[in-house]
Order: C-alpha cells, then sequence, then structure tokens
C-alpha cells in the first residue's frame, strides 16, 4: 500500500528519533493488518495511479482512528511517525511539488477530521492555499467519513469519492505545465520507493511519473562515468561509507540532540520563513484553475451537471492567481570556519 507516511528512512538507523519513527510504522502497519480486510481494500481501490495513493493513504488513517484509546504508547508511537514524514516533507519543499502538495494537504484535513486534531501552526500556514481549493470540492465526502469508520466498505465510498476528486485537480494541475518529471525525482514524498503500482513491466514508467524507482537513480546524460576526455580508471578499490557509519551510536544519539536543543533555542521556523520571503520576492502567477464558477472558460466535465440541473449554472472554470517566486535563495553555512575573513 502506498502510504507516504509508513516510509522508512533507512538513513542514521542507530538515531533515537528514528527508532521512534521505527516504532511507530510497526503499530500503525499492526493496526492495517489487524482492522483492514486487504482483499476487500484491493477489491475497491481506483484503478488511477494517483486515486489509488489517496484511497490507500485515507485506509491506513481510517485504522489509526481506531487505535484503543487505552494503547497511549501504541497512539504516541504512531504520531511520531507521522510527525517524522511530515516534517520529512516540508524538508523537501513539498510545496514546490503540486502533486505532492495534493497528497500531503488531503493527508493532513483526513486525519484532523478523523481524529479531531488541530493542525500545528506552520502546517495550517502551509497547507491553507491547497486545502481551500480542495475544501468545496472534497467537504461533502469528507464529512461522511467519521460516521462509517467502523465499516471498512462503508467507508471506502466517500474514500473513493475523495480520491476521485483529488485526482481531477492532479489531473488539472497537468494541463497548467507543471513539471510531472519532478514527481519521479522525489516520488517518495508520496509514496515508498518499493510501492508497487501494479505495472506489469517494471522497466516502464507509470502514470504521470509515479512509477516506483531508485530515488539515487542519475538522471540521463549526467553519469559521472566519463566526462569530456576522463573515464573512470578503475572502482576496485573505491570505499563508500555512510557518515553515520563512522561514529559510535551513542555519539550520534549526544550530537543529534545538542543538534535538536540549538534549533529550539534558536525558534526559527522554515515555513514561516519561507513565506515571508515568497511575500518579499513574489509576484502575481497564473499556476492552476478554480472550479464551479458561473462564468469563465467552459468546464467540459461539468456538462452533464448543467444538463441535469439547467438552474445551476456553475459549470465554468476560471485561472487561480496565486504568490509565486522563481527566485532560489541560499543560505551559505561555514561549519569549517575558513571563510572567517570573507
Amino acid at each position: 500500500m502506498a502510504t507516504p507516511y509508513l516510509t522508512l528512512d533507512t538513513n542514521a538507523a542507530d538515531a533515537e528519533p528514528n527508532r521512534r519513527r521505527t516504532r511507530g510504522i510497526n503499530d500503525a502497519l499492526g493496526l492495517l493488518l489487524r482492522l483492514s480486510d486487504l482483499d476487500l481494500h484491493d477489491e475497491l481501490r481506483p484503478s488511477d495511479v494517483f486515486e489509488r495513493i489517496v484511497f490507500d493513504v485515507l485506509e491506513q488513517l481510517r485504522c489509526d482512528a481506531l487505535a484503543p484509546a487505552h494503547l497511549r504508547g501504541l497512539r504516541a508511537n504512531v504520531d511520531a511517525a507521522f510527525e517524522a514524514w511530515s516534517l520529512d516533507a516540508r524538508a523537501q519543499r513539498v510545496t514546490e511539488n503540486r502533486f505532492a502538495m495534493l497528497v500531503f494537504t488531503t493527508t493532513y484535513m483526513v486525519r484532523a477530521r478523523l481524529m479531531g486534531r488541530t493542525l500545528p501552526e506552520d502546517v495550517d500556514e502551509l497547507i491553507e492555499a491547497t486545502r481551500g481549493h480542495l475544501g468545496p470540492l472534497i467537504g461533502h465526502a469528507l464529512r461522511e467519513l467519521p460516521a462509517t469508520v467502523n465499516d471498512q466498505r462503508a467507508y471506502a465510498a466517500p474514500a473513493r469519492e475523495i480520491a476521485r476528486l483529488v485526482g481531477e485537480v492532479a489531473d488539472d494541475s497537468t494541463e497548467s505545465s507543471l513539471a510531472i518529471s519532478d514527481v519521479a525525482s522525489r516520488h517518495q514524498l508520496l509514496v515508498p520507493a518499493d510501492w508497487d503500482t501494479g505495472d506489469t513491466d517494471p522497466t516502464t514508467s507509470d502514470v504521470d511519473g509515479l512509477a516506483p524507482g531508485s530515488p539515487d537513480d542519475e538522471p540521463v546524460g549526467l553519469s559521472l562515468e566519463r566526462v569530456g576526455d576522463y573515464r573512470v580508471f578503475t572502482r576496485d578499490y573505491d570505499v563508500e561509507t555512510s557518515g553515520a557509519a563512522l561514529f559510535r551510536a551513542d555519539k550520534l544519539r549526544r550530537l543529534r540532540n545538542e543538534l535538536d536543543e540549538m534549533e529550539r533555542a534558536q525558534a526559527v521556523s522554515a515555513p514561516r520563513l519561507a513565506q515571508r520571503l515568497l511575500a518579499l520576492f513574489g509576484a502575481p502567477t497564473e499556476d492552476d484553475w478554480h472550479f464551479g464558477r458561473d462564468h469563465g472558460v467552459l468546464d467540459g466535465r461539468r456538462l452533464g451537471q448543467l444538463i441535469a440541473s439547467p438552474a445551476h449554472a456553475d459549470v465554468f472554470k476560471q485561472r487561480r492567481v496565486h504568490h509565486s517566486s522563481n527566485t532560489a535563495i541560499t543560505f551559505l553555512v561555514d561549519n569549517s570556519g575558513s571563510m572567517k575573513r570573507q
């Protein structure tokens, strides 16, 4: 199943935050195996790849919501795994990818509805625009989810509707010249690397660039085996090691704690800083559509609605304008102190 927040980061396996995340992933998978009929889920899944991602996420969230209240440790572990994924997604600039942002926002909207949670302030600011777009579209189905959470088949009906509507928004994004190749380069924001899309040929790309593949695959034309007149003579004596393997586990934990304390002491909110910089360097940009308008460009998918309900003329769409920036801001961190004079 393509549940993004159950993707395990295998880096720094000895670090304490990663162990907590691993326990959360194990507990969430245990809830899935205990509370979900996977054969039924497979039967009810949509065929579209992007819709299947959303549908999988909603089923996992249903199981998370059914976690017994007295198992406080389990619930805390699942929350920790979810929060770790959320932090990773924000660190990997989830807002720069329309597909990833749709999954990220839908996940938070459904989780808040099923568990009665309020969103963290920085997340609330981050998803505000996307949530404002999705809210009118999926609000009716979103309201049905809590009442059906104990019945998987009944729950699947509004879940499929949400997946379908979010999938339509994703399709509309491609019409606005979204760089879909970016999805493939950061697909782990959406799905685990080993997720099976059901494609019979593992060498072919799946719909919209969402086929699984190694995130370390080099883009075509960027191989360093041969550059100009240079070529690799031999790799027989190459040694590659992870930075985490060069230190003892107890030192890694101590350094991790020191770094966390320094970060908390600075009280810097990266999303909030990004929003301020966007306001400073941004400019109005057309990037998407507003649907359900009473004038504008005719939306061909809503012609059936016009025939069924002639009194409702909200069958047009308008270009959406939002504040965006094509400016890249880089912060140089001089860890070694070699640039003190500069």
